[in-house]
């Protein structure tokens, strides 16, 4: 479930908790084919990465490391 909303807010273009550079980029990159990054946590404080390639072919969810 958190991973489905993360990945519809990702497809928004709502990049999570991302930092300010990452976010400039992102914007950039909707514009000029790169890659785009949000960055999410689930309901158990576990921190993912969704990763879209810049051609839009594949997007990648990455597992953080819980401390």
């Amino acid at each position: 479930e958190d991973l489905q909303e993360a990945l519809a807010r990702h497809e928004a273009g709502s990049w999570g908790d991302c930092d300010p550079m990452h976010r400039l980029e992102n914007e950039i990159s909707l514009t000029d084919g790169g890659q785009v990054l949000s960055v999410h946590h689930d309901r158990n404080g576990v921190q993912f990465w969704v990763l879209t390639s810049g051609d839009r072919s594949a997007t990648t969810v990455l597992l953080g490391e819980n401390d």
